[in-house]
């Protein structure tokens, strides 16, 4: 199964919810289009037409709530927050130092990025001190409300970390159908010790993109989440990070790289993926990337069958050792010299195949 994102300022959404290897789409309710719940949604069922609807909760998630020029004023957070200061927060491509926390979400920042901070951007802060308070934002739950009047209950549900995320959106709509987004180790540990209780009835999702920056300081933890989320939930979603290499090639190329990271997905037993915000607005990426992903589905499909080892034909076993030439038999004790003065270790006697 295939999910695209439904970039709500992008002209083609249409050809992306109707294309025939695009299954579902996501609406990131976290964009800032400058329009009401109630709007973006009535824009995104007309976009997708026949194609199922998906809606992403930011909840937990940390977002910026304004344009901001962080050299010259604080930055204003969509959640209020306790950490211990100074530590590092992490932009899209940038760190920088948080000094100071006031009232719980204006942060001051030393080290500042280099470019103004738009609303709606997403950032990150690894610090274990790190106290988000609430779940769903006040948006979210007008999304929620917003969504019930029109008949839409699937949602994917941002930074899940406890129970009682999960409870939080039943209570607004209990015929809520959940997917939850992992997204920290917090999330790990949900995935570990509370999902067991509700597999079968809510969905996972590797949300790889702010899992990864999240993971720590030891990024091969990334391989063992990945292994654990679709070991928990075999029909677990991956999102993010998957072929976005179109998006910077000059061609729209697909990455080596990207390849094999679909096929090891594969081999981990993912079918089920989610195209990016970035990948999805670029048009032409967007194209390059779904051609790329049906052929790779029927590479994977129709591959040749291998011989397992023990079917492999053996060798004809030698009788004897093959005689050298006159030559090389009068230079080899000559050759074998100046291997061993160049430090190389001298040969093993070993019998021939077929020798006793």
């Amino acid at each position: 199964m295939l999910i695209a994102t439904l970039p709500p300022q992008a002209r083609h959404g249409r050809e992306i919810a109707e294309h025939p290897s695009v299954d579902e789409v996501r609406l990131n309710t976290g964009v800032d289009t400058g329009r009401s719940p109630d709007e973006m949604l009535d824009s995104a069922m007309f976009t997708s037409g026949e194609t199922p609807l998906l809606i992403d909760l930011k909840a937990r998630q940390l977002r910026i709530t304004k344009w901001v020029d962080p050299g010259w004023e604080h930055v204003t957070l969509n959640h209020n927050i306790a950490v211990d200061t100074p530590c590092s927060i992490i932009f899209r491509d940038e760190v920088a130092t948080i000094v100071d926390v006031v009232d719980g979400n204006k942060l001051v920042l030393d080290e500042a990025p280099k470019y103004a901070l738009g609303a709606g951007q997403s950032i990150n802060i690894q610090d274990p001190s790190l106290i988000i308070e609430g779940f769903l934002t006040e948006r979210d739950r007008e999304f929620v409300a917003a969504a019930k009047k029109r008949g839409l209950h699937r949602y994917l549900l941002s930074f899940v970390e406890e129970e009682d995320d999960i409870k939080e959106l039943l209570a607004l709509d209990p015929k809520a159908e959940i997917i939850c987004k992992i997204e920290s180790p917090k999330g790990l540990d949900f995935v570990r010790h509370v999902y067991p209780k509700y597999a079968g009835k809510i969905r996972l999702m590797a949300a790889r993109d702010d899992l990864y920056t999240n993971i720590g300081g030891n990024k091969l933890d990334m391989l063992e989440a990945e292994k654990l989320i679709i070991k928990s939930d075999p029909s677990a979603i991956v999102a993010s990070r998957i072929l976005t290499s179109t998006e910077k090639s000059p061609r729209n190329e697909v990455s080596l790289s990207d390849l094999k990271d679909l096929q090891t997905l594969w081999d981990l037993g993912y079918r089920n993926y989610m195209f990016s915000d970035g990948l999805c607005l670029n048009r032409d990426a967007f194209r390059s990337a779904v051609s790329m992903f049906e052929e790779f589905l029927r590479y994977r499909q129709s591959e040749p069958i291998r011989l397992a080892p023990d079917d492999e034909i053996p060798l004809a076993p030698l009788k004897a050792p093959l005689p050298l030439t006159p030559v090389v038999e009068e230079r080899a004790p000559f050759l074998l010299s100046r291997l061993l003065r160049r430090g190389a270790k001298q040969p093993e006697t070993r019998t021939p195949f077929g020798g006793s």
